[in-house]
């Protein structure tokens, strides 16, 4: 249960940069900055660390018909899925919110996003959450046919670790600006070309919205296939 905690952290964090990314685009490069994200890992990874070490020793030294530790792991775990579901609404409700005063394909992908995002958690979580809490409440918790579950089931989450890191570095570019940020440190003049370059993006970002909110001011609605970089307009 401690490496399905490790990953609803992981992810929490995500969806709250994507949250922060959506809500405040202007000061959004003065909120994550190097120094936070490096507190942010620091806070997280040892606990990343300790939460496995310390299931292991709850299980060899408390018995085996105690489940209090299984059960506070499911609490934090309803608890973290609750908050990433709340992100994800916020996200949903920004969204829909542009859609009533900027209409641009961007919207339609990221939509597309955020609901490939949100299916991915819910699908890989819901079986596992609802495996322990049966175990939690089963009068035979160690069942030969509950234990086989989990065996089937444990993959799930080992396969959404794996998907969204993945997903967010292709999908997002602002993603890809602070993995830049974060592992590229050592080398200042490629932080200052990424610093550019992001400075750009939500520069063009900023004025594509400005400039299709105007239009649909004058009841010229802006249609086309343009990106929030500023792709093509028609």
């Amino acid at each position: 249960m401690a490496f399905y905690l490790v990953e609803a952290l992981t992810i929490t964090v995500m969806n709250g940069d994507r949250f922060l990314s959506l809500q405040f685009p202007f000061h959004y490069s003065n909120i994550v900055v190097r120094s936070r994200m490096l507190l942010i890992c620091v806070f997280f990874w040892p606990i990343s660390v300790l939460l496995p070490i310390l299931e292991r020793n709850c299980a060899q030294t408390v018995a085996i018909a105690d489940r209090e530790p299984l059960q506070w792991s499911l609490i934090v775990f309803f608890g973290l899925v609750f908050i990433n579901l709340l992100e994800y609404g916020f996200v949903v409700k920004f969204i829909l919110k542009s859609f009533t005063s900027v209409k641009f394909e961007g919207n339609r992908k990221c939509v597309l996003k955020v609901t490939l995002f949100t299916g991915c958690f819910v699908v890989c979580t819901t079986p596992v959450l609802l495996l322990n809490t049966i175990c939690a409440i089963s009068a035979e918790p160690n069942c030969a046919f509950l234990s086989r579950m989990k065996s089937v089931l444990n993959v799930l989450p080992l396969v959404n670790s794996f998907v969204n890191p993945v997903l967010y570095f292709f999908l997002f570019t602002e993603c890809r600006f602070q993995l830049v940020n974060l592992f590229c440190f050592w080398n200042r003049s490629l932080l200052e070309k990424n610093k550019v370059k992001r400075n750009d993006f939500y520069c063009a970002y900023q004025i594509h919205v400005i400039t299709s909110k105007t239009s649909s001011t004058d009841g010229n609605l802006f249609k086309g296939n343009g990106s929030p970089c500023g792709g093509d307009k028609a």
